[in-house]
C-alpha cells in the first residue's frame, strides 16, 4: 500500500498494527525498514516488548496514541484526534487509518494461516497473555 506518510512513520504504523494483532511476521518484515529510514531503535525495541515508547518526535507519539486508542478502545478522544489531525490533516488521518486497517488485515491473514517466519528468524515480539 502507498502512503504519503514517509517511510519512517508509515512503518511506525504498520509495526504499532503488527504489535496489536501479535504478528511476528509483518512486525520483523517493517521494523529495520522503519529504522532505516529513521525511527529509533528505541521505539521498536519497546513496541516489540509491549511497552510505550519514549518518543522525541511529536508525530511519532501521535501516530502511536491515536492507533493504539483505536486498537485498545475502538475510539480515539477529541484531544488525540484533534492532535492528529493537527499534524498531518483528515487526509493523513484518513490515510492512517486506512494503513492500519490494511495491515491489520495482512497480520489476520498470516496468522489465521500460521505464517512461518523466514528462516532463522526469531519471533521479535515478547509474548502477551491471550484468550483462547
Amino acid at each position: 500500500m502507498r502512503s504519503s506518510f514517509p517511510l519512517r512513520l508509515s512503518e511506525l504504523a504498520i509495526i504499532i498494527t503488527a504489535r496489536m494483532w501479535d504478528c511476528d511476521y509483518v512486525f520483523q518484515a517493517h521494523a529495520k525498514n522503519g529504522v532505516d529510514n529513521g525511527l529509533p531503535q528505541s521505539v521498536v525495541d519497546a513496541l516489540a516488548r509491549n511497552e510505550r515508547p519514549a518518543f522525541q518526535k511529536e508525530d511519532e507519539e501521535a501516530i502511536y496514541d491515536y492507533l493504539t486508542e483505536l486498537f485498545e478502545k475502538h475510539a480515539i478522544s477529541d484531544k488525540t484526534h484533534a492532535r492528529a489531525k493537527a499534524l498531518f490533516g483528515v487526509p493523513g488521518i484518513v490515510e492512517l487509518t486506512a494503513l492500519s486497517g490494511y495491515y491489520g488485515m495482512v497480520s489476520m491473514t498470516l496468522l489465521a494461516h500460521e505464517m512461518p517466519l523466514p528462516d532463522g528468524v526469531k519471533p521479535p515480539l515478547a509474548p502477551r497473555a491471550r484468550r483462547v
